[in-house]
């Protein structure tokens, strides 16, 4: 048996995410580079005897995709040999808003493709042609005073799965022990309470494989080597700059136990930051780039004009541009009440108001640490 094994597809993101209109294939670019993630997926699974394609959550960008977004995606599920079954487990990004029936865009619009064998909305024992499946989607948290609830209903679940006994886990969650707060979806996240589990209760568990989604950079965590993040299928924001970008296939014997594993690239477009100043990394970056890729220039506003003028060379060759000026993530936030005026950044006034309602330290710091990421970037 051979599976596929992807997440972060993150189709249907917002038509300023990857710039403008292709005349050419009369989409937003968008629309297309993500969709032509998975039509690689598709291709691949179709050329190699696929059995399965697992799916670690995020298919979507947001619980309201475009139509012809939808609409693309079930195009490249019809091409889909027949056979090979997929098998979804909900994001947080497929959670971001749900229908009248509490149903997500992925159950919605992709639950009755005959390629779907399964979406999973709740955790739960998934069997795929014999094989067992894991699977734990994401679990929203509501607010600061239900997160130790919510964490110890997650580590609840795995254990159960384990005693169930499963060949594969499948997921979309953090793992506490990572060293980042969010990865590199820093700038995508809806929410910034969310629960987590140590890396080494799936090492525990019965499953060769625990095989995770929502951090787009692909890593192993843990001391086994069985647990991974495969990573986004494209690169969605800057802070992916230089991220491996593609999915892992997972071989089995008779008797379902994994005897290779490998790891595809995926080519998409590439993104890349530098400062105006720098001048051998513009030259290097000029070279690389090819249309469609994105660039950040990063300049004081006394080099903005020059650096537009650098911008419209790369776009001239169908590079996409976008430049930031360092006065941007210095602004001040102005507040005059009852004849007090308070003059503090963003970030302090974030981390007073989160001292004030009671909110530990250490993660008020972590949020305010998110929030300046998201604004830099």
């Amino acid at each position: 048996m051979k599976i596929i094994v992807a997440s972060d597809l993150h189709l249907s993101p917002p038509q300023s995410r990857i710039g403008g209109w292709d005349s050419r294939r009369g989409s937003y670019a968008s629309w297309l580079e993500p969709n032509d993630r998975l039509g690689e997926i598709v291709d691949y699974a179709n050329a190699n005897g696929t059995d399965a394609i697992l799916i670690g959550g995020d298919m979507f960008d947001s619980g309201t995709p475009a139509s012809e977004a939808v609409a693309m995606c079930r195009d490249q599920l019809n091409r889909l040999s027949p056979g090979i079954k997929v098998v979804i487990a909900e994001g947080n990004h497929d959670q971001r808003s749900v229908f009248g029936l509490h149903r997500t865009p992925v159950e919605a619009y992709l639950g009755d493709h005959p390629r779907v064998h399964a979406v999973a909305k709740k955790y739960g024992v998934i069997e795929v042609d014999g094989l067992r499946v894991a699977t734990l989607p994401w679990v929203r948290v509501g607010g600061l005073s239900e997160l130790e609830e919510k964490n110890l209903s997650v580590e609840d679940a795995i254990k159960q799965m384990a005693e169930e006994g499963a060949d594969l886990f499948l997921g979309h969650m953090m793992l506490s022990d990572l060293s980042i707060c969010r990865g590199s979806e820093l700038s995508m996240t809806t929410e910034v309470l969310e629960t987590t589990a140590p890396a080494a209760l799936l090492e525990a568990g019965p499953w060769q494989a625990a095989t995770i989604g929502h951090v787009h950079n692909r890593q192993f965590v843990g001391e086994s080597g069985k647990v991974n993040y495969t990573g986004s299928t494209y690169m969605c924001s800057f802070n992916e700059e230089g991220q491996d970008k593609g999915f892992d296939v997972i071989e089995f014997d008779r008797n379902l136990k994994i005897v290779d594993r490998d790891f595809v690239h995926l080519h998409g477009l590439r993104m890349y930051t530098y400062r105006y100043d720098d001048r051998a990394r513009s030259r290097l970056i000029e070279d690389k780039t090819a249309p469609g890729d994105k660039v950040r220039i990063m300049c004081s506003p006394d080099d903005y004009d020059d650096a537009a003028a650098e911008a419209s060379t790369l776009s001239s060759k169908g590079v996409i541009v976008k430049i930031v000026t360092d006065e941007r993530e210095r602004a001040l936030v102005s507040a005059t009440r009852q004849g007090m005026s308070v003059d503090m950044s963003p970030s302090q006034a974030m981390l007073d108001y989160a001292t004030k309602k009671g909110l530990d330290k250490s993660r008020a710091k972590r949020i305010v640490d998110v929030f300046e990421e998201v604004i830099s970037s």
